[in-house]
């Protein structure tokens, strides 16, 4: 788990109590850190929300769904701290992009 405190994170239970008592999870893991967010800023159907534009993506030969960019932007921008303001240019050019090249139908 990630903190500001332990540059190396520190170890934390992992079961589904643990997992229940916040709203996110901070993680690095050896490809690097990701955040577990199971109530997302700006998502207020939260799961079942996210869920109706999920895509099904092969990640190491497991199947995940992943939210759409466009519900990841809008959590970004409800959210509104400095890192997802950070990242927001790039997730629009990306998003630009995806859309510009959708096929017309």
């Amino acid at each position: 788990m990630r903190t500001d405190t332990e540059g190396a994170g520190i170890p934390f239970n992992h079961d589904a109590a643990s997992l229940r008592r916040t709203d996110i999870w901070n993680l690095t893991c050896g490809y690097g850190e990701f955040d577990l967010a199971f109530r997302p800023a700006g998502i207020p159907g939260g799961y079942r929300e996210l869920a109706i534009h999920a895509h099904l993506v092969a990640v190491e030969g497991v199947e995940v769904y992943v939210a759409d960019l466009a519900d990841v932007i809008r959590s970004k921008e409800a959210a509104g701290r400095p890192k997802d303001l950070r990242v927001l240019p790039a997730l629009y050019r990306h998003h630009a992009g995806k859309v510009r090249h959708k096929p017309a139908g």
